[in-house]
């Protein structure tokens, strides 16, 4: 079998064109792009659209019902966090500029859980990923300035 090699360009359009991360890029060195924290934040930014949308088409049904029982603006709403466990699915979604609401979903059918937690004592409990993606929320979304640099 021939191996075939493929210069920077026609690595980073073969992985544009087939939907790879461009973190791969990145990491590997074999191409020249934009520091992965630039990168990073513009990827949260839209997975954070896109959590948004999904909670206003009604996507994720049970989610939204959950939210809309806890009087919750899914206008301004982004999941944060999902966490599928084995009996239930764990979400901590942002729906104001100072609360999440953790919301556990049983997988069968059993009742809801939502708890409602002021953003800074979520944020005390997250990884460097997850405040991060906090941060690009409150300043995307919210409109504040300040950017962790945890």
């Amino acid at each position: 079998m021939r191996e075939s090699k493929l210069n920077e360009s026609q690595l980073s359009a073969m992985l544009k064109a087939t939907g790879a991360a461009s973190d791969i890029l990145h990491l590997s060195g074999s191409a020249r792009m934009t520091p992965n924290y630039y990168h990073t934040e513009r990827q949260i930014r839209d997975e954070l659209v896109r959590s948004n949308l999904a909670l206003q088409d009604g996507s994720h049904g049970p989610l939204v019902a959950a939210l809309r029982g806890a009087n919750a603006n899914l206008t301004n709403s982004y999941v944060l966090n999902w966490i599928p466990e084995q009996a239930e699915d764990i979400y901590a979604v942002l729906i104001e500029m100072g609360a999440v609401l953790i919301v556990e979903i049983p997988r069968d059918g059993g009742r809801v859980q939502i708890e409602r937690q002021e953003l800074s004592i979520y944020e005390a409990k997250c990884s460097k990923i997850q405040r991060r993606k906090v941060s690009v929320a409150k300043d995307s979304f919210f409109g504040t300035t300040e950017m962790a640099d945890q």
